[in-house]
């Protein structure tokens, strides 16, 4: 019933809602955050790209159609991008 590889546990379902829906609804917020120059727009539009993935990746998951490697890619792109984000603005403060 807890065993996280168990696809009818109470552990699995659970897990699958915080990382489908609300992941989702959190990156979809984050993404308002971001406007201004080019990156900034790369990272709003990376970030709203994978909130819907998540979203669309927790109903995947009931109906037993995933997209994990598109959400895995976007992912790993909105680390890069903001960590040129955040580079960028920790040398225009010194």
């Amino acid at each position: 019933m807890f065993d996280l590889y168990n696809p009818r546990s109470v552990a699995l379902a659970l897990e699958m809602l915080s990382w489908g829906f609300f992941l989702g609804l959190a990156t979809l917020f984050v993404a308002l955050v971001f406007a201004g120059g080019k990156l900034e727009h790369w990272i709003r539009g990376l970030l709203i790209t994978n909130g819907i993935l998540c979203i669309v990746n927790g109903i995947g998951y009931v109906l037993a159609n995933q997209v994990d490697p598109v959400q895995i890619f976007a992912s790993n792109a909105i680390c890069l991008c903001l960590f040129a984000f955040f580079n960028k603005l920790i040398n225009s403060a010194k």
